[in-house]
């Protein structure tokens, strides 16, 4: 999926479509008050012009997040003790687009062992169309308006990213194709983020498990059975862990009861992460419980259903994009030279999530994508 995404990224509307060479834009970028000269891209495949830009003072406390678009909601609270990377982008900049996937692959591998990620637009626009763009790519880390760093907003041309470190000091600033390598060694080298900034001692060997989402109903197991030792140390520390893992098995928990209606095949994705992270505790069967009970319910199914097939209507969306070539996304045009195999495939899924969820998110988006590209059947 991430491939085929990234083969659509340049057919955007009024960006036509690049796929070897960027076209050239220069423009003015507006961030919360400050001018910033847009992204120079060169023709024939040059390299992307940037400014690493300053490291010295820059630091996750002088963070200025705007208003919040999507995913996950962060505070000053959320970036303690975590390897935070800043991502400032545009919905009009095609290398921008082009590294939102990349950043969602990073979030999703590394995300569960405390790497936050941050996506600011910094090229104004209304919110509606930046939670859009996202949707589109797939994004799932939190995206806002715009963001200030103190001391950081001498760099020349988006996309720029950010890396800071669990101390929350920035060691990393540049282009986000070049951040992946830093960003894995700066969560190995970072306590595990669930233990909230504490070095353990007497279990110190747990640290590393730690860091392992589907080791968590381990480390419980063997936390619990030291919670009472003779060495009061060691039992302290015993019982800390055990805390925090409850608190993040319960906020995993509660995340899917409040996403159960609203997006079923988030929720159940949560479930399934739960059930398998936490194996074998209370909270793990509480997981498998819930999954088995929301399935039996027709209305959590289809959604379910539906959000799967969603992204595979998303998937044949970014193929037939990467295929119009100079064609315009949202021209109707594309939809009416598309092949008739492949429009009454994208029909047929589209149909298939307004008959099985009528009236959700993903039927909303399905029927988005039916106007896009023109259709008039049933599906549309």
């Amino acid at each position: 999926m991430a491939d085929l995404r990234r083969a659509r990224v340049l057919a955007r509307p009024g960006l036509g479509w690049a796929p070897t060479a960027c076209r050239r834009m220069v423009g003015i970028l507006v961030v919360s008050g400050g001018l910033l000269a847009g992204s120079v891209l060169g023709v024939g495949g040059a390299a992307i012009v940037r400014a690493e830009g300053n490291l010295e003072g820059v630091t996750t406390a002088g963070i200025q997040l705007g208003p919040h678009v999507s995913g996950p909601q962060v505070t000053a609270d959320t970036l303690a003790n975590r390897v935070v990377l800043l991502e400032f982008w545009g919905i009009n900049c095609p290398p921008c687009i082009a590294s939102m996937p990349k950043l969602e692959e990073l979030s999703r591998k590394l995300g569960p062992s405390g790497l936050v990620v941050i996506g600011a637009h910094a090229q104004g626009g209304p919110p509606e169309k930046i939670a859009e763009t996202a949707r589109e790519l797939g994004v799932t880390f939190t995206i806002v308006e715009r963001a200030t760093v103190t001391g950081g907003m001498d760099f020349a041309g988006i996309p720029h990213c950010m890396l800071f470190d669990h101390t929350g000091k920035c060691v990393f600033r540049g282009s986000p194709f070049e951040v992946h390598d830093r960003a894995v060694a700066a969560v190995q080298a970072a306590p595990a983020a669930i233990l909230a900034g504490r070095d353990l001692v007497k279990l110190a060997d747990l640290t590393k498990l730690l860091r392992d989402e589907a080791a968590f109903g381990v480390v419980w197991k063997k936390a619990a059975g030291l919670t009472k030792a003779a060495d009061e140390t060691l039992a302290e520390e015993a019982r800390y862990v055990v805390e925090r893992l409850e608190e993040r098995a319960e906020q995993m928990l509660d995340e899917a009861r409040g996403a159960k209606d609203s997006d079923p095949l988030a929720a159940s994705q949560l479930l399934q992460r739960c059930q398998l992270g936490f194996r074998g505790t209370a909270p793990g069967n509480e997981a498998a419980d819930m999954l088995r009970k929301w399935r039996g319910e027709k209305a959590f199914r289809d959604g379910v259903r539906a959000g799967e097939q969603l992204e595979r209507l998303r998937q044949m969306r970014a193929f037939v994009l990467q295929a119009a070539g100079g064609a315009e996304a949202g021209s109707p045009e594309i939809g009416a030279a598309l092949p008739p195999p492949m429009r009454r495939k994208m029909e047929a899924v589209i149909e298939a999530i307004q008959r099985s969820s009528p009236g959700s998110r993903p039927a909303a988006e399905a029927n988005r994508i039916a106007t896009e590209f023109g259709f008039n059947g049933s599906g549309s």
